[in-house]
């Protein structure tokens, strides 16, 4: 729920640098979370996370546009996805974040991820 969301965030925000939008919560109440957290809490960090699994670049940009500073993609998708969620981190000044989650060769993966500016 947008307003709980909302109403949990005024209660932790000054004792945490992230305040993370779950996955639920992104898909469920969309660039508008990110947007109003990001101009209540300009001081946190906003991270998405979004598990993008496809479409990089595409998915990423409008949630680091609205306001985002770290979103989220799965390891387990292909370089092209990875590389495109990065892409749109760096045009944003953001970051992204590699989710190692079912990935069975985290050294590799990340080691790639820092290659491609992660």
């Amino acid at each position: 729920d947008f307003d709980q969301t909302i109403a949990l965030a005024e209660q932790v925000a000054p004792y945490v640098d992230i305040l993370e939008v779950g996955t639920p919560c992104i898909k469920y109440n969309g660039l508008e979370i990110v947007t109003a957290l990001k101009n209540k809490f300009p001081n946190n960090l906003i991270l998405v996370d979004l598990k993008t699994m496809d479409a990089g670049e595409y998915e990423a940009t409008p949630f680091y546009e609205a306001g985002a500073d770290i979103c989220t993609v799965l390891g387990v998708s292909d370089k092209a996805t990875m590389g495109g969620v990065i892409k749109a981190a760096n045009a944003n000044n953001a970051e992204a974040q590699i989710d190692l989650i079912n990935v069975s060769s985290k050294t590799g993966v990340a080691t790639e991820a820092a290659r491609n500016g992660a």
